[in-house]
């Protein structure tokens, strides 16, 4: 049991820096319906779009 919580605890920061390279760096786009927060992302990106996917490639 240990190693498996061990694996997993190893793949969280892996996975939350793709997600920061994809989305933060212009790769992929959010799904969502609602305009307003997509427009609150964008803002957010367009802000510390650049610091997160650096942050991306160093997790």
């Amino acid at each position: 049991m240990g190693n498996i919580l061990g694996i997993i605890g190893e793949l969280i920061p892996i996975i939350a820096g793709v997600y920061c390279v994809l989305y933060f760096g212009g790769y992929k786009e959010p799904k969502t319906s609602d305009a307003e927060k997509l427009k609150r992302f964008n803002e957010i990106k367009g802000k510390h779009g650049k610091k997160i996917k650096i942050l991306g490639y160093i997790y």
